[in-house]
């Protein structure tokens, strides 16, 4: 029963996150290929989110990839803007992607 602060469990759960994230994006690098398949959905206190699964050929797999809040009135183009930083920030490679699906 040791109390800890806002700061301590914030800090713990990035360090989780980054633990299951890194392994990941490790696995999708080594893959010649890739597709995603992207939603947007409103959770109860309707707020808009991008969700993200990604589908790679290293072992046939499919995985929650992103989760990331939206603008009220998210149009097309801020969506790709979105994809495109995450793309960027995690060094895929666009030239490896073969399918986008979205609803």
């Amino acid at each position: 029963m040791i109390p800890l602060s806002d700061d301590t469990v914030s800090c713990r759960i990035t360090n989780m996150a980054t633990d299951v994230k890194e392994p990941l994006l490790e696995n999708i690098h080594q893959s010649p290929c890739y597709s995603i398949q992207i939603a947007e959905s409103t959770d109860i206190s309707n707020a808009a989110q991008l969700q993200m699964y990604i589908y790679f050929a290293t072992e046939l797999k499919e995985e929650f990839l992103l989760c990331c809040p939206l603008p009220t009135q998210a149009t097309g183009e801020e969506l790709f803007i979105l994809l495109n930083n995450f793309v960027q920030d995690t060094d895929l490679s666009w030239g490896h992607w073969f399918g986008i699906c979205s609803d």
